[in-house]
């Protein structure tokens, strides 16, 4: 399969915010190279600060608007922002807005997806 709809997609519950897999390791579209997916973080809420040690990542942020703190330093973020997050970085983003935040991420190589540490 090489194409996919999200609506098509189980959603994933991870702490304090919602993904779907639309590209990699046991999702419809397999990838060896990439994890690709959507995710959501609720109004007012942040991720746990946390660090992918084997994967790269990127953001895109589709709507919203607040800030990411990476290594300790914070950037605003809005939609249109592109984040890249190096192998290693204690990172985490903050949904400012009074509704949902969402964005895409990418990761290479592909990443577990819960498999993370806590910073």
């Amino acid at each position: 399969m090489n194409t996919v709809n999200i609506k098509d997609i189980k959603k994933i519950s991870l702490p304090k915010r919602d993904i779907k897999v639309l590209v990699g390791t046991g999702s419809p579209i397999n990838s060896l190279n990439m994890t690709f997916g959507v995710a959501t973080i609720p109004p007012k809420t942040s991720m746990d600060p946390h660090a992918h040690n084997k994967e790269e990542e990127i953001i895109y942020i589709l709507n919203g608007d607040g800030f990411v703190y990476i290594d300790g330093n914070k950037e605003s973020i809005e939609q249109g922002s592109v984040i890249k997050l190096p192998i290693g970085s204690s990172h985490y983003l903050f949904n400012n807005s009074s509704d949902d935040m969402n964005f895409t991420f990418c990761f290479h190589p592909p990443v577990i997806i819960g498999s993370y540490d806590k910073k």
